[in-house]
């Protein structure tokens, strides 16, 4: 898969490497009422994909500081990851 072109970097603060961004539009049409086209609206929003050395680490549609040092701490293994349930 060819990687497009990227206009943002993300360096993180853990380990200072540098991911490159790419946003991707994304679409989808809601109704108010099931399959009702008078209250069809659509909404868009961009979704945000990190790649480093060409390969995608992950994605997100929030570009929040916090969150992305929270979710790179785990990705770099700075952090342990969140458990999904208390037997974990």
């Amino acid at each position: 898969m060819e990687m497009k072109e990227t206009t943002k970097t993300y360096t993180s603060p853990h380990t200072g490497k540098v991911y490159e961004i790419v946003e991707v539009p994304q679409s989808r049409v809601d109704y108010h009422e099931f399959m009702n086209p008078e209250t069809k609206y659509i909404r868009h929003y961009i979704e945000y994909q990190f790649y480093h050395e060409g390969k995608r680490v992950t994605w997100t549609y929030d570009l929040d500081e916090k969150r992305l040092s929270d979710t790179f701490g785990e990705i770099e293994g700075v952090y342990a990851p969140w458990p999904t349930s208390r037997f974990d």
